[in-house]
């Protein structure tokens, strides 16, 4: 006999078919059937952002993690149910590879830096050494196209970020002698010495983790402001980063998105799904628009099975349909018939859905999409200054205060201390045309004219006007003084010479 003794089971509890059967209550469906990036978003808003492994040391991950949960209050948590919540810098990543958001990142940065800056002096005296020295600095540091690719993360990923590499006092990279990172990066000539700063560097905000910072009192200006990051497993002091932020959140939010902003890629998000989507429906309409229906016997010898000679004659019509095809009818019980679907209006949703990107990229038609207004004499030259407007607020909203700061790093690089004197300010994008500078040129000397006839200012007085314009054409010094270079007056001479005498005489009103 078997020695064990069989377990007894208990017996399965009976379930009631008629409950079993129910199914779904229509109302969960629904719920399970609704968009799915809305529900993961919702969720992921209950937790701060979490770094990726190896960003944060092993010592003082469980710390640091710790703080941003404490730093996001519980309410938050258990209140906050919006679905514009942090979707990861994974999911971010990911959407920059597709046009649309791409595009529209790419074209705010290369406006904000196509003209770039000009460096000047604020009041009288011989800047042009100095001058002449942080123009040449800030190319080979090549900063322009450093701000830039900043300026696309904090599109891509609400966040972008400049590490300033120096040189310590005794020669050696910042960023090679442990602990110098962590240290502040003081305003001093004995912090910053002479030819000290190397490069600049651009630094993904993924690779990124706030350190300590104040959540307790709102008085002081580090609340919310981590004064230390973690970058790979080093400390680097907040000093040292130059950082640009062009849609920040609410200091509720702030653990949740890294200490970052929202991103232009998580805002336009919604409104790129859509113009997808339609995009997609009206190429599956222009597959589908004509519909071949063919009029015949369905019956078959035993109910429910498929005429298999019927669906492989449909099978070779579909296969063999083209201008040089023929399809067999018998003309007493089949009839062929052709329904199409009406395609009025169609482009119409396509370009609306495709314009409304504009709305949240703030950009004009004529920018973004490359389509000019559309009617008699319309004209998208209001769009354009409007837009020009915009981009010249976020330069200064946005880069200002990240450019000062490394001007002011560079004159002590360059000069040991930093004047007060020197500035400096972002060249308009809007530019007036040869015809349009002219007839500005013409219309001032027209006022100097007059005001040199009424005795308003002498003749000097106005020469000197005219020198200190910076569209003055003639090479006059800031005094007033030089004469007009004989080469220039040729040049010029053999311009009208071989001018059309028509073209001339149009130029000159006659």
């Amino acid at each position: 006999m078997w020695p064990f003794r069989k377990t007894q089971h208990d017996p399965a509890p009976v379930v009631d078919r008629v409950e079993k059967d129910r199914g779904i209550p229509i109302g969960q469906l629904m719920d399970m059937l609704d968009n799915d990036d809305a529900v993961a978003a919702a969720s992921s808003v209950l937790k701060p952002y979490e770094p990726p492994a190896g960003v944060v040391p092993e010592g003082k991950r469980d710390r640091a993690v710790a703080m941003a949960a404490d730093a996001l209050p519980m309410d938050a948590r258990m209140l906050y149910t919006g679905v514009h919540a942090f979707r990861g810098y994974d999911w971010l990543g990911q959407k920059a590879q597709e046009p649309e958001y791409r595009y529209m990142a790419e074209t705010n940065a290369n406006d904000m830096t196509r003209k770039w800056i000009k460096v000047k002096a604020m009041e009288g005296g011989d800047y042009a050494e100095k001058i002449k020295a942080i123009e040449e600095e800030l190319r080979r540091l090549d900063v322009r196209a450093m701000f830039r690719q900043a300026l696309e993360h904090d599109d891509y990923f609400g966040r972008g970020t400049l590490y300033i590499e120096v040189k310590t006092p005794k020669g050696s990279n910042a960023s090679r002698v442990d602990g110098e990172c962590a240290t502040e990066l003081f305003l001093d000539p004995r912090k910053i010495p002479r030819d000290s700063i190397v490069s600049l560097r651009v630094i993904e905000p993924r690779w990124l983790f706030p350190g300590p910072y104040n959540t307790d009192s709102p008085l002081k200006g580090n609340f919310y402001q981590p004064q230390l990051w973690y970058c790979q497993g080093d400390e680097v002091h907040d000093s040292r980063l130059l950082t640009f932020i062009s849609r920040p959140v609410p200091d509720i939010l702030k653990p949740v998105y890294n200490f970052g902003g929202l991103s232009l890629t998580q805002l336009a998000h919604d409104y790129v799904t859509n113009w997808q989507r339609t995009r997609d429906y009206v190429a599956k309409m222009l597959r589908s628009y004509s519909c071949t229906v063919l009029k015949t016997e369905m019956g078959t010898g035993i109910q429910g099975l498929v005429n298999h000679k019927l669906i492989d004659r449909l099978r070779a019509f579909a296969r063999l349909r083209d201008n040089n095809g023929v399809f067999a009818l018998n003309k007493d019980s089949e009839e062929l018939e052709q329904i199409n679907t009406p395609l009025a209006g169609l482009k119409d949703l396509k370009e609306q859905a495709l314009e409304e990107l504009c709305v949240v990229a703030r950009q004009p038609r004529v920018k973004l999409l490359r389509k000019g207004a559309a009617g008699l004499n319309a004209s998208s030259e209001g769009e354009i200054r409007m837009y020009y407007d915009d981009v010249h607020a976020t330069q200064e909203d946005v880069m200002r205060k990240p450019l000062k700061r490394l001007i002011e790093i560079i004159q002590l690089s360059l000069f040991g201390k930093i004047d007060d004197a020197i500035d400096f300010e972002f060249v308009p994008l809007y530019q007036l045309s040869e015809k349009e500078r002219s007839d500005v040129r013409a219309q001032d000397a027209k006022t100097r004219q007059t005001d040199i006839q009424s005795g308003v200012v002498t003749a000097e007085e106005a020469r000197q006007s005219l020198a200190a314009d910076e569209g003055c054409p003639y090479p006059l010094d800031k005094d007033g003084n030089g004469e007009i270079d004989p080469i220039a007056l040729e040049d010029m001479d053999d311009d009208e010479t071989t001018q059309d005498p028509a073209q001339r005489d149009t130029e000159r009103g006659r």
